[in-house]
């Protein structure tokens, strides 16, 4: 997504904003269903690695810890998909330049909880 931005400084046609806003819209997606198959299996893993001798609160805590960062990106794919809908029907380069600015976002949020877009 990064790449994106340089797109978004020399976006100056209304079909290069489209293009890219095409293409971030697309990175959303793919990135929302990365999220989706990982978050599940994560899920299970942390439940599957919980020590029986540490018991269930720690084990519950371990889990809470990780869904606070998924919050994290639950709120930023919202975000940047509302950032989007809002850069197409603004169609100007300064809504353009926020919408990728919330998709880097995203991608962010992703790494952080160990999911590679």
């Amino acid at each position: 997504m990064k790449a994106l931005i340089l797109v978004a400084l020399v976006a100056c046609s209304a079909t290069a904003r489209h293009t890219a806003l095409s293409t971030t819209t697309a990175s959303l997606d793919a990135a929302q269903v990365m999220f989706v198959a990982f978050d599940g299996e994560h899920q299970l893993a942390i439940v599957a690695a919980c020590p029986v001798a540490d018991g269930k609160a720690a084990c519950d805590a371990t889990l809470a810890k990780y869904r606070a960062e998924r919050a994290k990106v639950l709120v930023a794919v919202v975000a940047a998909y509302r950032a989007v809908a809002a850069a197409w029907k603004l169609d100007n380069a300064s809504s353009l330049a926020a919408a990728l600015q919330y998709g880097i976002a995203v991608e962010q949020a992703l790494k952080s909880i160990g999911v590679t877009p």
